[in-house]
């Protein structure tokens, strides 16, 4: 059973990683920058929040495969 919970902590570590760095941050980043540059007037705390979500998008995907897939190393490690 503990296998099995660790394999899908492993499996989900890699869709929720890409899902949060790619999808939510990096292009709705992008999407958010866009819309808030085409408020009339311009938005500045959309611009920024656009920005620092694109930025941080790696980062913010990374530390989540990180720490889910070091949740499913060790429960498949556990006996």
């Amino acid at each position: 059973m503990k296998q099995l919970l660790g394999l899908l902590f492993v499996i989900g570590s890699i869709v929720l990683g890409v899902w949060l760095g790619v999808f939510v941050m990096f292009i709705g980043g992008i999407i958010q920058f866009i819309q808030a540059c085409q408020v009339n007037p311009v938005n500045g705390y959309g611009i920024t929040i656009g920005v620092l979500k694109f930025l941080s998008s790696g980062l913010i995907g990374w530390l989540t495969f990180g720490i889910l897939f070091s949740f499913g190393a060790v429960l498949l490690d556990s006996k």
